[in-house]
């Protein structure tokens, strides 16, 4: 019996290098994995800033101080939040694989994503009504421009995102 104990253990051996090294092959890289989330993220805040852009613009020139002040407090806030998804693509790009075939796509998706996190602190601050609402005015005549300066630093980001996402064969 310590004879046949011993003839399995390297069939047993070969047979876990084997499945482990089929395993190792199939897991994704957890760190473009987590690069590919953060970016999932950050679309689907830009999403939310679109709509909400969308719906500031919606009847704006009959709309009241009220609903101004309002559908900016909106804006503002979906900018914090995607200026915050925006972070977070910056910290899992610190963890991202880097080869020579990414580095073209990758400088040119950090430099989209530089710009698109000011175009976003711009927004947070130029849609804030300040004390009393006394910006709400100013608000309502430059939001329509402000935000179709934000609506071109997202499709720029986007596109510089969309070359990366393929050249690093992200999902």
């Amino acid at each position: 019996t310590a004879t046949a104990k011993s003839a399995s253990t390297p069939e047993m051996s070969s047979t876990l290098v084997a499945l482990w090294a089929a395993l190792a092959a199939q897991a994704p890289d957890t760190g473009a994995a987590r690069l590919a989330e953060a970016m999932r993220a950050l679309n689907d805040s830009l999403s939310e800033v679109r709509g909400a852009a969308a719906a500031f613009r919606a009847d704006l020139g009959q709309a009241s101080r009220e609903l101004v002040i309002a559908r900016a407090a909106r804006v503002r806030g979906r900018c914090t939040g995607a200026h915050g998804a925006a972070l977070q693509v910056d910290r899992a790009f610190a963890s991202a694989p880097y080869t020579g075939a990414t580095r073209t796509a990758r400088a040119s998706l950090e430099r989209e994503l530089g710009e698109l996190r000011g175009a976003l602190r711009r927004c947070v601050r130029e849609h804030d009504a300040g004390p009393s609402y006394v910006r709400a005015d100013s608000i309502k005549a430059w939001g329509p421009y402000r935000l179709a300066r934000l609506e071109a630093a997202i499709r720029r980001y986007e596109l510089a995102a969309s070359a990366y996402r393929e050249k690093a064969r992200l999902r």
